[in-house]
């Protein structure tokens, strides 16, 4: 598994900030390069990271129990919300 570091800190923009164009905005990027580096992120991993449910984006229930390398993170945020089943 080789995913860059640069990877891991969009990933954790977009939790920070609830969505793909807010973390856009936070990191001065356009939209489509957090879609890509997302993109990017889960074919490495291959496990889809977050579910996109109209009007909010939540972080799949795969994840909350899968990689452990992304695991420790998680204390960090306060209850990321999680798509159903």
């Amino acid at each position: 598994m080789s995913f860059s570091s640069d990877s891991v800190e969009v990933f954790l923009a977009v939790i920070d900030h609830g969505s793909f164009s807010a973390a856009a905005r936070a990191l001065r990027r356009v939209p489509s390069a957090v879609s890509m580096a997302i993109a990017h992120l889960e074919a490495e991993l291959d496990l889809q990271l977050f579910s996109l449910i109209h009007p909010q984006m939540c972080i799949t229930t795969r994840l909350t129990t899968a990689p452990p390398t992304l695991a420790p993170t998680w204390p960090r945020y306060s209850r990321p919300r999680v798509a159903p089943g």
